[in-house]
């Protein structure tokens, strides 16, 4: 077996079912994604519930700034923010609006790496939009960063 396939099982055998599940989704195993995996600590076993507070939602103002403007109107407005537009990157920026309307249990747990929602991304801002109190995350620290951990 090919040392980078042996590697990137060795990885995903670190992390719960569903959270590997999460990462084939969003990473193909290639060397980058391995060196990347590496440095991961799952914090908690399951993933834990993060209370969506106007600190936090100010803290992605980056990734805030780079929706459609009906969903970040939205957002500014509920919490008195002044989040300027950016670039849309998102291949499909109408997601959010569609999983807002999607009930909140049914969601699967965004994925946060030394406290910032790094995948995920449109469950976060989904759950922003349908009110909710609080987003199920898996709760993540990479010792590249140094390990600078979630605060609940």
């Amino acid at each position: 077996m090919d040392t980078v396939v042996q590697q990137w099982s060795s990885i995903l055998s670190r992390f719960p079912s569903l959270l590997q599940d999460e990462i084939r989704d969003e990473r193909s195993g290639s060397q980058e994604d391995c060196a990347e995996l590496e440095e991961w600590k799952l914090l908690y076993p399951t993933p834990v519930s993060l209370k969506l507070t106007r600190g936090l939602i100010s803290r992605h103002a980056w990734l805030i700034s780079m929706t459609i403007p009906k969903v970040r109107n939205r957002i500014n407005d509920r919490f008195g923010l002044n989040i300027l537009a950016w670039r849309v990157y998102d291949k499909d920026p109408e997601r959010s609006l569609r999983y807002s309307k999607l009930p909140a249990d049914g969601a699967r747990p965004s994925v946060m790496v030394d406290g910032e929602v790094y995948w995920g991304c449109g469950r976060f801002l989904a759950a922003i939009l349908r009110n909710d109190v609080t987003l199920k995350v898996w709760d993540i620290e990479s010792r590249a960063l140094y390990g600078s951990t979630l605060s609940h």
